[in-house]
Protein backbone atom coordinates (compact mmCIF):
# COMPACT_ATOMS: atom_id res chain seq x y z
CA UNK A 1 0.00 0.00 0.00
CA UNK A 2 1.25 3.49 -0.84
CA UNK A 3 2.54 5.57 2.05
CA UNK A 4 0.11 8.03 3.58
CA UNK A 5 0.50 11.71 2.70
CA UNK A 6 1.54 12.59 6.25
CA UNK A 7 4.27 9.94 6.10
CA UNK A 8 5.68 11.51 2.93
CA UNK A 9 5.72 15.05 4.31
CA UNK A 10 8.89 16.67 5.63
CA UNK A 11 8.94 17.11 9.40
CA UNK A 12 9.55 20.84 8.77
CA UNK A 13 5.95 21.30 7.64
CA UNK A 14 2.47 20.67 8.95
CA UNK A 15 -0.38 19.35 6.78
CA UNK A 16 -2.72 21.96 8.27
CA UNK A 17 -0.45 24.79 7.11
CA UNK A 18 -0.27 23.63 3.50
CA UNK A 19 -2.57 24.05 0.54
CA UNK A 20 -4.00 20.80 -0.81
CA UNK A 21 -4.28 20.14 -4.53
CA UNK A 22 -5.39 17.02 -6.39
CA UNK A 23 -4.71 15.82 -9.91
CA UNK A 24 -7.65 14.88 -12.12
CA UNK A 25 -6.68 11.20 -12.16
CA UNK A 26 -6.75 11.04 -15.97
CA UNK A 27 -3.69 8.76 -16.00
CA UNK A 28 -4.80 6.58 -13.08
CA UNK A 29 -5.26 7.21 -9.36
CA UNK A 30 -5.58 10.91 -8.45
CA UNK A 31 -2.53 12.24 -6.62
CA UNK A 32 -2.76 14.67 -3.72
CA UNK A 33 -0.14 17.42 -3.58
CA UNK A 34 0.69 19.71 -0.69
CA UNK A 35 2.12 23.19 -1.21
CA UNK A 36 3.61 25.31 1.53
CA UNK A 37 2.32 28.93 1.58
CA UNK A 38 5.49 30.45 0.06
CA UNK A 39 5.34 28.02 -2.88
CA UNK A 40 1.64 28.72 -3.34
CA UNK A 41 2.28 32.47 -3.51
CA UNK A 42 5.17 31.93 -5.92
CA UNK A 43 2.94 29.91 -8.25
CA UNK A 44 0.23 32.56 -8.11
CA UNK A 45 2.81 35.19 -9.08
CA UNK A 46 4.04 33.51 -12.24
CA UNK A 47 0.49 32.60 -13.22
CA UNK A 48 -0.43 36.27 -12.98
CA UNK A 49 2.45 36.98 -15.37
CA UNK A 50 0.47 35.08 -17.98
CA UNK A 51 -2.30 37.64 -17.60
CA UNK A 52 -0.14 40.74 -17.49
CA UNK A 53 0.19 41.23 -21.24
CA UNK A 54 -3.51 41.96 -21.78
CA UNK A 55 -5.40 41.73 -18.51
CA UNK A 56 -6.04 44.92 -16.53
CA UNK A 57 -6.23 44.72 -12.72
CA UNK A 58 -9.51 46.63 -12.59
CA UNK A 59 -11.19 44.03 -14.82
CA UNK A 60 -13.00 40.96 -13.50
CA UNK A 61 -11.57 37.55 -14.36
CA UNK A 62 -13.87 34.54 -13.91
CA UNK A 63 -12.37 31.08 -13.41
CA UNK A 64 -14.25 27.84 -14.09
CA UNK A 65 -11.87 25.42 -12.39
CA UNK A 66 -12.96 21.90 -11.36
CA UNK A 67 -9.74 21.32 -9.39
CA UNK A 68 -10.32 23.68 -6.49
CA UNK A 69 -7.58 24.34 -3.96
CA UNK A 70 -8.50 23.30 -0.41
CA UNK A 71 -7.08 24.61 2.82
CA UNK A 72 -9.23 23.05 5.56
CA UNK A 73 -7.67 24.89 8.48
CA UNK A 74 -8.00 28.41 7.05
CA UNK A 75 -10.45 28.11 4.18
CA UNK A 76 -10.00 28.34 0.44
CA UNK A 77 -7.80 30.89 -1.30
CA UNK A 78 -7.90 32.01 -4.93
CA UNK A 79 -5.54 34.92 -5.67
CA UNK A 80 -6.68 36.71 -2.47
CA UNK A 81 -3.95 39.37 -2.54
CA UNK A 82 -4.64 40.28 -6.18
CA UNK A 83 -8.43 40.35 -5.89
CA UNK A 84 -8.16 43.12 -3.31
CA UNK A 85 -5.92 45.43 -5.35
CA UNK A 86 -8.67 47.51 -6.90
CA UNK A 87 -12.39 47.75 -6.21
CA UNK A 88 -14.41 46.13 -8.98
CA UNK A 89 -11.60 44.01 -10.33
CA UNK A 90 -9.91 40.79 -9.34
CA UNK A 91 -10.17 37.08 -9.97
CA UNK A 92 -13.32 35.17 -9.08
CA UNK A 93 -14.12 31.47 -8.99
CA UNK A 94 -17.35 30.04 -10.40
CA UNK A 95 -18.19 26.45 -9.34
CA UNK A 96 -18.38 23.79 -12.04
CA UNK A 97 -22.16 23.33 -12.10
CA UNK A 98 -24.59 23.04 -15.00
CA UNK A 99 -24.05 25.14 -18.10
CA UNK A 100 -27.16 27.20 -17.41
CA UNK A 101 -25.98 28.00 -13.87
CA UNK A 102 -22.55 29.00 -15.17
CA UNK A 103 -24.08 31.28 -17.80
CA UNK A 104 -26.26 32.91 -15.14
CA UNK A 105 -23.25 33.40 -12.85
CA UNK A 106 -21.17 34.89 -15.67
CA UNK A 107 -23.92 37.30 -16.66
CA UNK A 108 -24.30 38.36 -13.04
CA UNK A 109 -20.55 38.83 -12.52
CA UNK A 110 -19.96 40.49 -15.92
CA UNK A 111 -16.28 39.51 -16.26
CA UNK A 112 -14.02 40.76 -19.03
CA UNK A 113 -11.98 37.53 -19.01
CA UNK A 114 -12.80 33.86 -18.65
CA UNK A 115 -10.48 30.99 -17.77
CA UNK A 116 -11.69 27.43 -18.30
CA UNK A 117 -11.03 23.95 -19.62
CA UNK A 118 -11.70 23.70 -23.38
CA UNK A 119 -14.61 21.31 -22.72
CA UNK A 120 -16.19 23.91 -20.42
CA UNK A 121 -15.58 26.59 -23.05
CA UNK A 122 -17.46 24.53 -25.64
CA UNK A 123 -20.40 24.01 -23.30
CA UNK A 124 -20.66 27.71 -22.50
CA UNK A 125 -20.26 28.78 -26.14
CA UNK A 126 -22.85 26.30 -27.40
CA UNK A 127 -25.36 27.25 -24.70
CA UNK A 128 -24.98 30.98 -25.32
CA UNK A 129 -25.56 30.41 -29.02
CA UNK A 130 -28.56 28.13 -28.54
CA UNK A 131 -30.28 30.29 -25.91
CA UNK A 132 -30.32 33.77 -27.37
CA UNK A 133 -27.15 34.36 -29.39
CA UNK A 134 -26.13 37.07 -26.94
CA UNK A 135 -22.47 37.52 -26.08
CA UNK A 136 -20.99 37.83 -22.63
CA UNK A 137 -18.90 40.89 -23.55
CA UNK A 138 -15.66 39.03 -22.90
CA UNK A 139 -12.34 40.47 -24.03
CA UNK A 140 -10.43 37.22 -23.75
CA UNK A 141 -10.57 33.54 -22.85
CA UNK A 142 -7.68 31.51 -21.41
CA UNK A 143 -7.57 27.71 -21.52
CA UNK A 144 -5.66 25.06 -19.56
CA UNK A 145 -5.94 21.45 -18.44
CA UNK A 146 -7.00 19.91 -21.77
CA UNK A 147 -5.89 20.03 -25.38
CA UNK A 148 -7.30 23.12 -27.09
CA UNK A 149 -7.72 22.05 -30.71
CA UNK A 150 -8.00 24.62 -33.47
CA UNK A 151 -11.66 23.78 -34.15
CA UNK A 152 -12.65 24.47 -30.54
CA UNK A 153 -10.54 27.62 -30.48
CA UNK A 154 -12.20 29.02 -33.61
CA UNK A 155 -15.67 28.07 -32.35
CA UNK A 156 -15.16 29.69 -28.96
CA UNK A 157 -13.74 32.86 -30.51
CA UNK A 158 -16.69 33.12 -32.89
CA UNK A 159 -19.50 32.29 -30.45
CA UNK A 160 -18.16 34.21 -27.46
CA UNK A 161 -16.69 37.03 -29.51
CA UNK A 162 -13.42 36.98 -27.59
CA UNK A 163 -9.79 36.22 -28.38
CA UNK A 164 -8.82 32.77 -27.07
CA UNK A 165 -5.35 31.85 -25.76
CA UNK A 166 -3.94 28.43 -25.00
CA UNK A 167 -2.00 27.39 -21.93
CA UNK A 168 0.07 24.33 -21.04
CA UNK A 169 0.35 23.27 -17.44
CA UNK A 170 0.22 20.41 -14.94
CA UNK A 171 -1.53 20.57 -11.60
CA UNK A 172 1.42 18.84 -9.91
CA UNK A 173 3.90 21.62 -10.67
CA UNK A 174 2.42 24.50 -12.63
CA UNK A 175 -1.33 24.52 -13.07
CA UNK A 176 -3.44 27.04 -15.01
CA UNK A 177 -0.98 27.17 -17.89
CA UNK A 178 2.07 27.66 -15.71
CA UNK A 179 4.46 25.63 -17.88
CA UNK A 180 3.94 27.66 -21.05
CA UNK A 181 1.37 30.12 -22.31
CA UNK A 182 0.32 31.66 -25.60
CA UNK A 183 0.44 35.41 -26.04
CA UNK A 184 -1.26 35.61 -29.45
CA UNK A 185 1.72 37.23 -31.18
CA UNK A 186 4.80 35.09 -30.64
CA UNK A 187 3.41 31.64 -29.94
CA UNK A 188 4.15 30.04 -26.57
CA UNK A 189 6.31 31.49 -23.83
CA UNK A 190 7.91 29.02 -21.39
CA UNK A 191 8.25 30.01 -17.74
CA UNK A 192 11.95 29.15 -17.83
CA UNK A 193 12.64 30.67 -14.42
CA UNK A 194 10.13 28.26 -12.86
CA UNK A 195 10.21 25.01 -14.84
CA UNK A 196 12.39 22.91 -17.14
CA UNK A 197 10.56 21.42 -20.12
CA UNK A 198 11.81 18.41 -22.06
CA UNK A 199 10.91 18.14 -25.76
CA UNK A 200 10.71 14.71 -27.37
CA UNK A 201 10.69 14.02 -31.12
CA UNK A 202 10.60 10.48 -32.52
CA UNK A 203 11.30 9.15 -29.04
CA UNK A 204 14.46 11.22 -28.57
CA UNK A 205 15.04 14.45 -26.61
CA UNK A 206 15.65 17.48 -28.85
Amino acid sequence: MAAQLTDRLSSEFSVDECFRRRTSGSTGQPVEILEEPSVYDYMRSYQLRRLSYRYRPWEKFAVLDPRRVERPSKGEALYPFFSRLLIGGGIYSIPMRTGAEQIAALRNLKPSWLGALPSAMRSIANLVESVDNSRLRLRGVLSWGELLDEGTKRSVQTKLGAATFNGYGAVEVANLGGLAWECGRHGFHINTDCVILEFIKDGEPV
